[in-house]
């Protein structure tokens, strides 16, 4: 009775832990320009190369009404590289509140460059449900 009622707590705590589990979508440089279907209350995470010590960053040029971004991007440096001012990955992520269909466009740009081309460009063709 014991064994079967333990049993029955450890099934009910991970059933409660599965739920609470964030659902990400994730995406990075091979995806430039594909087409991607997404969940509403899925977490989108886009991941790019960056390197911040050179002024450049990713910024939100064209987002659609059914994302919001979630907190600022943060940037992870290269575990293997201790090198200062060295590169690493940019990591964007936003929350799919509704459905719909849209583009996400980010550029690799210095903020204050607002009248300059951007560096690069990452676009995702959107359609969320």
């Amino acid at each position: 009775m014991v064994r079967r009622t333990l049993v029955t707590v450890v099934m009910l705590i991970a059933f409660v832990a599965a739920g609470c589990s964030e659902s990400r979508a994730m995406f990075g440089q091979r995806d430039d320009g594909e087409s991607v279907r997404v969940g509403v209350g899925q977490v989108l995470e886009v991941a790019l190369p960056s390197n911040p010590t050179t002024g450049y960053s990713w910024q939100v040029a064209e987002v659609p009404a059914f994302l919001t971004q979630s907190g600022e991007p943060v940037f992870e440096a290269r575990e293997d590289d201790d090198v200062v001012g060295a590169g690493g990955t940019e990591i964007l992520r936003f929350e799919v509140t509704g459905a719909g269909v849209g583009v996400l466009l980010l550029e690799y740009r210095r903020p204050w460059e607002a009248d300059v081309p951007a560096e690069e460009t990452f676009a995702l063709d959107i359609t969320a449900r």
